[in-house]
């Protein structure tokens, strides 16, 4: 009998001894298994049933909304309004939450009657206004430079001036306030042109340390300085007063700076022909809207481009000023303008003369014109030429520019060797010459 028989006997045999047997479990065998169960079934995702996977995506949505909630309450923890009533002053602070911080806080002050003093804070926008209220001015700086506030301590009866923490502030959001508005400084001129000299003095004698603003352009610790505004724009100019250590007043000037224009020009022609020629002042000025020219000759004229002629050659200086609406100039001077002149004469230094015989000097249109000695020029008026020996004897004088000396003299050619020659008159445009030089005379 094989194992397989084996088996299907033993079955068999089973079956027929507990067919009729009933076993009935215990209740707390049942419960135990119902629940174990349940449990798996709570373990495993169906859609209809409550299940794990619904008990956990509502944990992890709640720990999300926590987080968010918080995050959004520590962003927006600066992103408040302070509001301070004291003696009718209100100061409303724009507070965006990405500016650096500026901490304000009052200093110690016991010398005013007590006062009611409150503090609230209420969410507001960013990107609003500065805004200053007090007795006498409303001040109302842009909002390009927003300014923030991380926390502010008042006491009672403290004024604006004093618990401001200037220091910290930017020039362009400074509001100067001075409770009795009193002038604490007294300037020089209040606008004028870039660079502009400013000299400021304190007016009060009770101030022990001074501390200016020169509306960005810089800061001072002196009583009375001057201060050199380079460039055009609107400065607010502050001081704070101190007495004992503490603030006791502010004062706000404005200082106005003009711009100033460029003034350039260039003459045409660039070498004029005096008196021939008329010449053009070109202007090439920026920013200006009236202008002023003195030719150097006693002449001037107040046209965009004028044209003058100039009588002679002489040293000039063209002056040439520029104006702009605000009476702002600016000037540029040419100096020896017309000190060259294209007049000139001039002489060779040797000559060969013709030895068949003399010719007159005669050389403007004769082919004996390369035998005589005469000079190259332009713009000769008046001449005079004399040549002498080596032992100073006269032996050659014209006044006519066209003739020359064809080496001769008393009818004989002179001897080979150096003469000299000197020659004086005057151009057309009246300017003098005079000019002396040396000649070899050659012999074939």
């Amino acid at each position: 009998m094989n194992a397989e028989e084996n088996d299907i006997r033993l079955d068999e045999l089973f079956r027929k001894k507990l067919e009729s047997a009933e076993v009935i479990p215990s209740p707390s065998f049942n419960s135990t298994l119902m629940k174990k169960l349940a449990f798996r079934e709570f373990l495993s995702f169906n859609p209809a049933k409550l299940n794990i996977f619904y008990i956990g995506g509502a944990v992890v949505a709640g720990i999300a909304t926590v987080l968010v909630l918080s995050l959004n309450k520590t962003d927006n923890e600066y992103n408040w309004q302070d509001t301070i009533v004291s003696e009718n002053v209100v100061v409303s602070s724009d507070i965006p939450a990405n500016q650096l911080p500026v901490i304000i806080e009052a200093p110690e002050y016991s010398e005013q009657p007590e006062q009611t003093t409150t503090a609230t804070r209420t969410p507001i926008s960013t990107n609003e206004t500065l805004q200053v209220v007090n007795d006498s001015e409303t001040v109302i700086e842009n909002n390009q430079s927003p300014v923030l506030a991380e926390r502010m301590t008042l006491e009672p009866t403290v004024a604006i001036s004093e618990f401001i923490n200037r220091e910290q502030l930017t020039d362009n959001r400074l509001v100067a306030n001075n409770r009795n508005n009193t002038k604490l400084f007294t300037s020089s001129v209040s606008s004028g042109c870039a660079p502009l000299s400013v000299s400021f003095a304190a007016t009060s004698e009770d101030i022990d340390s001074y501390r200016w603003r020169f509306g960005g352009a810089g800061f001072s610790a002196e009583k009375s300085p001057t201060w050199i505004f380079t460039y055009p724009g609107e400065y607010n100019v502050t001081l704070e007063a101190f007495s004992s250590g503490r603030l006791v007043g502010v004062y706000t000037e404005n200082i106005t700076v003009y711009p100033r224009p460029t003034a350039r020009f260039e003459i045409s022609p660039e070498k004029a022909v005096l008196p021939d020629d008329e010449v053009r002042f070109i202007n090439y000025s920026s920013g200006a809207v009236r202008f002023q020219w003195d030719f150097g000759d006693g002449n001037g004229s107040q046209q965009f481009e004028p044209l003058h002629r100039y009588r002679r050659y002489e040293n000039y200086a063209v002056t040439f000023k520029a104006y702009n609406e605000y009476g702002c100039a600016d000037s540029v001077t040419l100096r020896n303008a017309f000190s060259g002149t294209n007049y000139y004469i001039e002489f060779p230094n040797a000559f060969i003369p013709n030895q068949n015989g003399p010719s007159g000097g005669v050389y403007s249109q004769s082919s004996e014109s390369a035998h005589v000695f005469y000079p190259v020029f332009f713009g000769v008026m008046d001449y005079n030429l004399r040549i002498f020996s080596q032992r100073g004897i006269l032996i050659f004088e014209s006044s006519d520019i066209e003739i020359g000396w064809d080496g001769y003299f008393n009818g004989q050619l002179g001897n080979s060797g150096v003469y000299i020659w000197q020659v004086s008159g005057k151009y057309h445009n009246g300017e003098s010459f005079f000019k002396r030089g040396d000649v070899t005379l050659l012999r074939n």
